[in-house]
């Protein structure tokens, strides 16, 4: 049901193809292509602030804050069924990962091939080292979002509150909407004209 939703933060789904050999999702065209490829295919092109990092962190974790607040018939079978372990925080342990990814500009554990070994670091409760230069606020933020008792970890709402803080101590709560990526846009549009 992801076809239905419509919010400023997710991106469009229009349809899924699921064959034996074949599966497909169509989405809406994203001309960076994902935050992934932003991060880690196009280093180059485009530096990210502090209030950049922090911004894209709120409109991630308002998004999922939506998301998790549909009605049940939009949510995925993970969050409805309950003997499954995919939770409302197991979304919070992810947007932490992804704002290493944010802060860091790398993949999570690059330093490691075997997938195994990865599982079992995490499984220990090791995490990918955060840089000493990482705001403490921000730095807190994630070591929240991946703590291994998930019942620790933050809501949504309270990670938006976090970020939200932030970009406002940062004085520059009127640029909230204004990314690098936003930005990136707008130039490679000026520049063809």
């Amino acid at each position: 049901m992801m076809y239905k939703i419509r919010y400023e933060h997710v991106v469009i789904v229009f349809g899924a193809c699921i064959e034996p050999i074949f599966n497909a999702i169509i989405m809406e065209y994203m001309s960076l292509g994902s935050l992934y490829d932003v991060l880690h295919k196009q280093n180059d092109n485009i530096t990210l602030t502090w209030l950049d990092r922090y911004s894209l962190s709120w409109q991630m974790a308002k998004s999922i804050n939506y998301l998790h607040n549909l009605n049940p018939s939009w949510k995925t079978p993970e969050l409805l069924i309950s003997h499954q372990e995919h939770t409302k925080k197991t979304d919070i342990y992810n947007l932490g990962i992804t704002m290493w990814e944010l802060a860091t500009g790398l993949k999570p554990w690059n330093e490691y091939v075997d997938e195994t070994v990865i599982e079992v670091l995490i499984k220990i409760e090791e995490r990918s080292k955060i840089p000493l230069d990482i705001p403490e606020e921000y730095k807190q933020a994630i070591e929240d979002s991946w703590n291994q008792d998930p019942s620790k970890r933050p809501s949504c709402f309270n990670l938006m509150e976090q970020m939200l803080k932030q970009m406002k101590n940062m004085k520059q709560i009127d640029e909230l909407t204004t990314t690098a990526i936003d930005l990136h846009h707008q130039q490679k549009k000026t520049n063809l004209c």
